[in-house]
């Protein structure tokens, strides 16, 4: 047990006195007027008591409360003290008055729960500076386990190791600050987020579509307007002022100021960004516009700052991570969703707009460690590359990438193709991953077979032996277990059009084009195409019988594909279904493919098949190729 003194009874200090007592500390919890204490100890009883209802407090509410005494006055408070947390207003003068008092009263370690303000600044002129120290707490304290540790320049190592114990004695994870820099860890890299989503919010895009893209590309438990919303406007703002005054560059967002002038201070008032009924209820955030932002826009800065941080040595890579995985709920941590979207891509947005790229992100973008897709960035990926035939295929992490590679062909499929694509698919089984995503190289995605190939057959049994490369590949593809995702990036014809019937999400280009050209040389739609009627229905027809080309949005429009993006928003939804997929499940996956599946797998395959053996000797049809070739 630990004697502990916490100043300040308001959100933070009382959340932090409530998890001190819950780890079996005596807690001596000070403010200036005893009606704000005892508001407080309603609150604190309030949260044990929902603790207690959800089985998550150990010992009854009750014990827990005999444990926190009350005091107005600090001189009142016992002498024998062994650490001291300050958690009163983020305001350097009010935190350097409070703290050349306690020095004179006690002999304890002294930590501060300031966000941003250097520890060394609020010890200016103290006569004990080795014994203070940031313990930076995350609200609520009793939900996010997790505490900054920040040293400042005079403190010792012997009060910087027992903060550490004691944090961890609460059942914290820790971040160790080895520098004492402005906004320390979390919140440096999360004032370079606020600082871009409020940028953009003044440019323009709506608040609703703003947090669509946190809560449904992001992922993010909050959208961040909603968690302005819960962190108090007034409090955001404050950490704005007192961080901007120490030299780090984010702009001085007026709209603040005037929210707090209005009273519009967030969760706590009833009205922030959004309105509420109850105190700390969820803002009804719509799926909006979500592919009008592009999320590295709101990201690189944050990337860029926490890049900078390792580099400077200030903290290692696992507790930045772990600063934005259990502070911010970023599942997959800042860095890793670099990784995904790539370490070039965030290159290129930080010189759009205008940021110098950090050294150690240039370094490994000059290094061509560009993160997922590479196999190497922050971290290792599980990656490999095999070039076949007509194919590339590439292990990245739990997904496969195969894209088809006869960019001078437009992507068509010649023999050896067909049997690369087999190949590729038998890999992604083999190396068990979750999805495959297919995309094209070049201008095309994929022109289904190569006409000169077909053209060349020369009699019955080499049509045979093509066409069963052709059903092989074609029955890998429907009775896969994976999930099978198309990027359609350029012209998807023939049985590269018939190919996404049997993909499971097909999302495309705005410049891709779609046409089911087999009728322009007197062929049938041969494989997929049955899989396709009953997916559209007659809407398709017209296209099957004319083989005219079809626009992006009509292929939206008759379900034959899933979404239209630009070829940046194509390149960032890439990685979010990467991670949506991922997010459900191996076993989940298998199941829902296999009740798919069944639905794919039908008769009349073998029968299009022989068909087209049979037609492909045919006068007319070797004519068709013919006329075809010439064009």
């Amino acid at each position: 047990m630990v004697k502990v003194l916490v100043v300040g009874a308001g959100t933070m200090g009382r959340g932090i006195a409530t998890v001190c007592a819950i780890s079996g500390n005596e807690v001596y919890l000070n403010d200036l007027s005893v009606e704000i204490l005892k508001n407080s100890m309603e609150s604190i009883k309030w949260s044990l008591s929902s603790l207690e209802k959800k089985g998550k407090l150990p010992f009854s509410t009750e014990k827990v409360m005999e444990r926190i005494k009350i005091y107005e006055s600090l001189e009142n408070v016992p002498k024998d003290v062994e650490i001291i947390i300050e958690a009163v207003v983020e305001d350097i003068s009010v935190k350097r008055e409070l703290f050349k008092r306690l020095e004179e009263m006690f002999d304890a370690i002294m930590a501060t729960n300031t966000s941003s303000i250097p520890i060394d600044d609020i010890s200016t002129g103290l006569k004990n500076r080795k014994n203070i120290v940031g313990m930076h707490f995350f609200n609520p304290p009793t939900l996010i386990k997790l505490v900054e540790i920040i040293k400042g320049k005079d403190t010792s190592k012997e009060t910087f190791e027992k903060a550490i114990k004691f944090a961890k004695s609460l059942g914290m994870e820790t971040i160790l600050v080895e520098r004492d820099i402005p906004g320390f860890v979390v919140n440096r890299i999360n004032l370079k987020i606020f600082d871009s989503v409020l940028s953009i919010w003044e440019k323009g895009a709506s608040i609703n579509d703003i947090d669509s893209v946190a809560k449904y590309r992001l992922l993010l438990p909050m959208g961040f307007f909603e968690l302005f919303d819960f962190i108090g406007i007034d409090v955001l703002y404050n950490v704005f002022n007192e961080i901007r005054k120490k030299g780090f560059l984010i702009k001085d967002h007026k709209i603040l100021l005037e929210m707090i002038k209005d009273g519009k201070i967030g969760m706590k008032s009833g009205i922030g960004f959004y309105k509420y009924d109850k105190k700390y209820q969820k803002a009804d955030i719509k799926k909006g516009n979500l592919y009008s932002i592009d999320p590295l826009d709101i990201l690189s800065p944050g990337i860029n700052e926490a890049s900078w941080i390792i580099s400077q040595g200030i903290a290692t890579l696992e507790d930045v991570e772990k600063g934005q995985k259990i502070g911010m709920g970023y599942g997959d941590g800042i860095l890793k969703l670099a990784d995904g979207y790539g370490l070039d891509n965030v290159f290129k947005k930080l010189i759009e707009i205008g940021i110098e790229p950090d050294s150690l992100l240039k370094l490994k973008v000059n290094e061509g460690k560009i993160g997922m897709k590479s196999g190497e960035g922050f971290y290792k990926w599980d990656y490999k590359k095999l070039e076949l035939p007509g194919i590339i295929y590439e292990k990245r992490g739990d997904h496969a990438f195969i894209t088809f590679n006869r960019p001078e062909k437009l992507n068509s499929l010649y023999l050896n193709s067909w049997r690369s694509l087999k190949n590729a698919m038998e890999m992604a089984e083999r190396d068990n991953v979750i999805s495959i995503f297919f995309t094209g190289n070049g201008r095309a995605f994929c022109t289904g077979d190569d006409i000169r190939s077909m053209y060349s057959l020369k009699n019955m049994e080499e049509s045979k032996q093509f066409f069963s490369e052709v059903r092989e590949s074609i029955e890998k593809l429907i009775k896969s277990k994976q999930v099978l995702v198309g990027l359609v990036n350029g012209y998807a014809y023939g049985g590269g059009a018939e190919m996404l019937f049997i993909f499971d999400i097909v999302i495309s280009s705005e410049k891709a084009r779609f046409a089911f050209s087999e009728s322009k040389i007197g062929a049938i739609p041969p494989i997929a195409i049955t899989l396709g009627i009953d997916l559209v229905g007659r809407k398709l027809f017209n296209h099957i019988i004319l083989g005219d080309e079809i626009d992006p949005i009509e292929a939206l429009n008759i379900g034959f594909v899933d979404l239209v993006l630009d070829e940046v928003q194509m390149d960032r939804a890439y990685y979010e279904y990467v991670r949506k997929i991922e997010s459900i499940g191996y076993n989940t996956i298998n199941a829902i493919k296999e009740t798919m599946n069944m639905s794919k797998e039908n008769l009349f395959m073998e029968k299009s098949l022989e068909k087209l053996v049979k037609i492909s000797m045919d006068k007319n049809f070797k004519e068709g190729m013919k006329k075809f070739l010439e064009k």
